[in-house]
């Protein structure tokens, strides 16, 4: 299926990324799984800072993987439990210096998108989620305070939809993915001025 309208003037990765629930249980390569993180090691980043960290765990490592699944609300881990490979998105609040960081998420923002296109580039898909216990997330992974949780993701093959455990996934998953239209979210000059999507 189809999950994004044809964009003529953006790139197909853009195109083929979404965000399955039913995914494989085919463990990523430790190849995979390094090219996915080399791909938000060189994201942009404010004065080079890197703020982003991550925490992962493959299915194979029972007891961590279960510990991430923890976290996840009952309405993600019904889902999330069956992939292969699950973590969760630090952002380091200070610079090196201890100085308040205002940029830390929008760097790392853009961290997970290149790790979200990479993983489209390789046959793979990311889903993100906000639902998860973020005030637990520190102490059960023995993070610094000083690094705020911000998201969980999970990463593999796309599986038939077929496989997800309730019907109402099973629906959400065949549910084609809409976007708001440009005028609605792009201002030329100030913001009273239109843009004019072209047609």
């Amino acid at each position: 299926m189809q999950h994004r309208e044809e964009q003529h003037n953006i790139h197909e990765l853009m195109q083929a990324r979404w965000s399955p629930r039913s995914f494989s249980s085919e463990l990523l390569t430790k190849d995979q799984i390094e090219a996915l993180f080399q791909s938000a090691r060189w994201a942009p980043s404010s004065g080079n800072g890197q703020p982003w960290r991550f925490v992962y765990a493959t299915s194979d490592q029972q007891e961590d993987f279960q510990r991430l699944v923890n976290l996840l609300d009952e309405g993600n881990a019904i889902w999330a439990k069956n992939a292969p490979f699950l973590m969760v998105v630090f952002s380091k609040t200070t610079r090196d210096n201890g100085k308040p960081h205002a940029g830390h998420l929008y760097d790392t923002g853009l961290a997970m998108g290149q790790f979200c296109l990479q993983a489209t580039a390789m046959g793979l898909q990311v889903h993100q989620m906000g639902g998860f216990a973020m005030d637990k997330a520190n102490e059960a992974l023995q993070v610094p305070s000083d690094y705020q949780p911000i998201a969980m993701a999970v990463v593999g093959h796309p599986a038939p939809f077929t496989l997800l455990p309730t019907q109402d996934l099973q629906t959400r998953e065949q549910t084609k993915s809409t976007r708001k239209a440009l005028q609605e979210t792009v201002h030329v000059g100030t913001w009273e001025g239109t843009y004019q999507e072209m047609s």
